[in-house]
């Protein structure tokens, strides 16, 4: 009804829930479309499912909540990424930890941040983390895998801009 309504609808959300099933959230696409003397005769209809994507920012949402414990300068951040990567569509967002101290506590949950920005479709690139801090995660057990990493702010914006080019 909202298409015949406004003529069109992009990216409007929906979620259906079939009797004793899980629900699935969708993204719908739609339009009217006329005849030749501009009466409406229909709509045309598109929807995507976007229920991966919907839990993939919900646990980015969780994950940026317990971050709040941390430093205003990782809170701000986190803050920010996550709107320019849900609002904005940001496809590459660079953390910089430079200053930090490189244990678990506080890089485990910026790794966690950066897969679940993959998962919603942005490359996230962790700089001002020395290659020993790299080492000492991954002998604790983090997986830094596929999240990228350079070791000044430099290098991550060097590779951001090749990844932009590259597009």
């Amino acid at each position: 009804m909202k298409v015949f309504e406004i003529g069109e609808i992009r990216d409007y959300e929906l979620v259906m829930k079939p009797k004793d099933e899980a629900q699935t959230t969708v993204a719908v696409n739609a339009s009217v479309y006329m005849d030749q003397t501009g009466e409406v005769v229909g709509a045309f209809a598109a929807s995507r499912d976007i229920t991966l994507q919907k839990k993939a920012e919900h646990e980015l949402q969780e994950t940026v909540n317990r971050l709040e414990v941390y430093t205003t300068r990782i809170n701000s951040l986190m803050v920010s990424m996550l709107d320019q990567i849900t609002v904005e569509k940001t496809k590459g967002v660079i953390l910089d930890i430079s200053g930090l101290p490189s244990d678990v506590e506080v890089a485990e949950p910026l790794i966690n941040i950066a897969k679940f920005a993959r998962q919603i479709g942005a490359t996230c690139i962790i700089t001002g983390i020395k290659h020993e801090a790299v080492q000492r995660l991954t002998d604790a057990g983090a997986n830094l895998a596929p999240i990228t990493t350079e070791g000044s702010l430099l290098d991550g914006l060097r590779y951001t801009i090749a990844m932009i080019d590259e597009e």
